[in-house]
């Protein structure tokens, strides 16, 4: 049985997300993910973190997290928290159209009308022009679906205290998924009330178990040769002139597409390199050792005293590790030619896996 972590309550996006991808005509350009009659089970999580430590205890097959969004762009926390855990492989990626609904109780006082809409404040965010031109007052809550079970509970108030009675019913709504409002009982008043519709949340579908890499590069090349795929990397790099520029010209050479490059601070390398320094059972044999080549004029990498897992240099403290997400055709050559010589070429890196890509 397929069992899929989420973060948030049941009727969360994520949900969704997850079911679209596991549904029988898949969540990307390649095959279905599972035959109609497979049986998955959904784990609502109550954070990010508990949602990884469900995959990395196998207390879940697989898990959704979503990575970025069209309209708000990179969802930092969760890159962070990918790039920390080596016990985690991208398997898999959908593409979510988010489609907020305004839910109200079914049993509103006659007459009353709302007054108050409580929602995650990035769905709020996503309705501020709908809200705002129907002079509607916005209450942050924790999540789209929490918010749609504490309405259907009687907890939602006008000053955003769960629970102390105040307020008339009808005069609260949520801003929440229709299956929310299916699952919680509640009314959809309207469909539709996101200020822009080109509105896309990017989840990548993770398993537990790190895909791992050594300069050998094992890129996890398992996905069928000549479909269309995404190879996803993280990796750091000397703090000299060009060498950026020197890492990623590789992929030019090879033909491959580079969609997505972003950089991180260096207290997520440090997060990264106190597991391959040894916390956590066979979390060193996912990295690359952090030791530069000295015959290139690089100084070799050292330990930190204070257990952080790197040198407390100034170039060290003041540097970032790169996120790169490489389009290419499975089993490409070139490509894992080019990999290898990042590999070779970097201070650190990991494969965080191989995986069919969403759309064209």
């Amino acid at each position: 049985m397929i069992t899929v972590a989420y973060q948030g309550e049941p009727g969360a996006y994520s949900e969704s997300a997850a079911l679209q991808f596991f549904s029988p005509s898949g969540g990307s350009a390649s095959p279905p993910r599972q035959p109609p009659d497979a049986a998955i089970q959904l784990m609502p999580t109550p954070s990010f973190r508990a949602m990884l430590d469900a995959l990395t205890s196998a207390a879940a097959t697989h898990a959704a997290m979503p990575i970025e969004n069209s309209l708000a762009g990179t969802i930092h926390p969760n890159l962070d928290l990918l790039l920390a855990n080596p016990h985690v492989t991208i398997v898999g990626e959908t593409d979510f159209r988010v489609r907020h609904c305004l839910l109200g109780v079914p049993d509103a006082a006659p007459g009353v009308s709302i007054k108050r809409v409580h929602s995650h404040y990035m769905a709020l965010a996503q309705c501020a022009g709908y809200l705002a031109g129907r002079g509607l007052t916005q209450v942050v809550a924790a999540d789209t679906a929490g918010a749609a079970r504490a309405l259907s509970r009687g907890e939602l108030s006008g000053d955003g205290k769960d629970g102390d009675g105040s307020g008339v019913r009808g005069e609260e709504a949520v801003i929440a998924s229709r299956r929310a409002g299916d699952i919680y009982g509640l009314t959809v008043l309207e469909e539709g009330v996101e200020d822009d519709t080109s509105n896309y949340t990017r989840f990548l579908i993770l398993t537990g178990g790190g895909v791992g890499v050594s300069r050998g590069v094992g890129v996890g090349w398992g996905v069928g040769g000549g479909g269309a795929v995404k190879t996803s990397v993280a990796f750091a790099l000397r703090n000299v002139a060009g060498e950026l520029f020197r890492a990623l010209s590789v992929f030019a050479v090879s033909g491959a597409d580079l969609t997505k490059v972003e950089s991180r601070h260096v207290a997520t390398l440090r997060l990264l390199t106190a597991g391959a320094n040894g916390h956590g059972e066979g979390a060193g044999e996912l990295f690359v050792p952090l030791t530069a080549a000295a015959g290139a004029g690089g100084k070799a990498a050292t330990p930190a005293q204070d257990g952080g897992g790197i040198s407390d240099e100034p170039e060290r403290r003041w540097g970032y590790i790169f996120y790169v997400d490489v389009a290419h055709v499975a089993g490409d050559e070139g490509v894992r030619i080019a990999l290898m010589a990042l590999a070779n070429a970097a201070l650190f890196f990991r494969v965080l896996g191989t995986y069919p890509r969403c759309g064209p």
